[in-house]
């Protein structure tokens, strides 16, 4: 303590100093607490989401080694389990999907609109083409994920060509439609993209797929459509055959269709 004339006062640096030093253990212990509050929270969660799934589905053999593990571990898990043995060059998952996976009688449908197309191989280019469900310019460019059959979908060239690189969503203040899709824009992300009612939960898994397969994230918002779409849109038989098709093809399946729950296990994508 130093004087000053005939009052008392504390040196500042002195007393700042040994504040510090005082609150320091009660920060890191709160700290402490809240982090460990926070790690129960969620294992509680975990845990009640996992017992909420076994009691209403059956888990399938392969995914029982993920029971009580959710988050950033259940993605870690996921990610090896989905990749394929067989990697498809570009052209040649574009002939299997024009010619077998998506081909049904001899006609190939585009999934952002009503166009159909009778073929068998690779139609041309300017009626309908091949959609990176994951955008090529934003980490599906390069082998396998520029062939991976389970986010790519045949559609009309020219509405693929609206849809670009935007993101997914409910499209609010529209700018284009053709009653079917939308382009238009939402607070968070900007102009983005809204598919057909009954194409949004395929491309939700699919979209969920490529996450956890090739390590990439969605933004808040867009997730948030996603995992709306997920319940609004279930998986149907077509998306079952489809999903075994090109299991066999390029030898790997998405878990999001095979065992939709686990979409609730995992907190952000």
């Amino acid at each position: 303590m130093k004087f000053y004339g005939n009052s008392p006062r504390f040196d500042a640096p002195h007393k700042l100093g040994y504040l510090v030093k005082s609150i320091a253990p009660i920060c890191a212990l709160l700290i402490l607490t809240l982090a460990s509050g926070n790690s129960y929270a969620r294992n509680q969660s975990c845990e009640a989401t996992w017992k909420k799934l076994t009691s209403s589905k059956e888990i399938k053999a392969k995914f029982k080694k993920l029971i009580g593990i959710c988050d950033r571990d259940a993605k870690r898990i996921l990610g090896p389990m989905s990749r394929q043995s067989r990697s498809l060059s570009y052209r040649s998952a574009r002939e299997k999907m024009f010619g077998a996976v998506d081909n049904h009688g001899g006609k190939v449908c585009s999934v952002y609109s009503s166009e159909c197309l009778r073929t068998n191989s690779i139609p041309d280019h300017r009626v309908m083409n091949a959609e990176h469900t994951w955008p090529k310019s934003k980490g599906a460019s390069k082998k396998p994920a520029v062939s991976d059959l389970h986010h790519i979908f045949p559609a009309n060239s020219e509405v693929n060509s609206i849809r670009s690189s935007y993101p997914f969503c409910e499209a609010q203040e529209v700018k284009w439609t053709n009653n079917m899709s939308s382009l238009g824009s939402v607070r968070g992300l900007g102009t983005c993209f809204e598919p057909p009612k009954e194409h949004r939960g395929n491309i939700a898994r699919a979209m969920f797929y490529f996450s956890v397969r090739y390590s990439q994230s969605i933004k808040d918002v867009e997730e948030s459509f996603l995992r709306k779409w997920h319940y609004d849109d279930p998986v149907d038989q077509n998306e079952k055959d489809r999903n075994s098709e090109i299991q066999r093809l390029q030898g790997n399946s998405n878990p999001f269709i095979e065992q939709p729950g686990l979409v609730e296990v995992i907190e952000n994508f």
